[in-house]
């Protein structure tokens, strides 16, 4: 049996939280903050994605526990086209990405991630923050 439960104290009627946070500026971060603490069988559902920078909005992503208890729902992470999609779905919607955070995203290494990366980029779907494309932060941009 599956308990699903919300750690912190929070009211909410749909997707709005209707507590003292609701229309305030920080709602949203609040909303993926409380993301992180929802859990099943006393396990997050959702984890930070590991190599996002800091000054940017928090990425979550299912957690390692959900990934292995639905193995054949993620079927297509596992295939190369597959994880070009997730890839490229997250460089659009964040406007960047990183090695470390493909890698995270698609549970792969990071030197298997950057050539997933170089690819997209050397297709036109991506171009990187510098033509050399390496060293500490160097991610890619999604091509517009």
């Amino acid at each position: 049996m599956v308990r699903l439960e919300i750690v912190p104290d929070v009211v909410w009627k749909g997707s709005v939280c209707v507590d003292e946070l609701n229309c305030s500026p920080y709602s949203i971060w609040y909303r993926s903050a409380v993301v992180d603490q929802v859990q099943v069988n006393e396990s997050p559902i959702m984890e930070g994605v590991r190599g996002s920078p800091d000054g940017h909005p928090p990425a979550f992503r299912l957690s390692d526990d959900v990934r292995r208890q639905f193995p054949r729902k993620l079927e297509r992470l596992a295939t190369r086209t597959g994880r070009e999609s997730v890839i490229l779905d997250f460089a659009r919607s964040r406007g960047r990405v990183s090695s470390t955070e493909a890698a995270d995203l698609t549970g792969v290494a990071a030197s298997y991630a950057a050539q997933i990366l170089a690819a997209l980029a050397d297709t036109g779907l991506l171009v990187g923050s510098r033509p050399n494309r390496r060293g500490r932060g160097f991610h890619y941009l999604p091509v517009s």
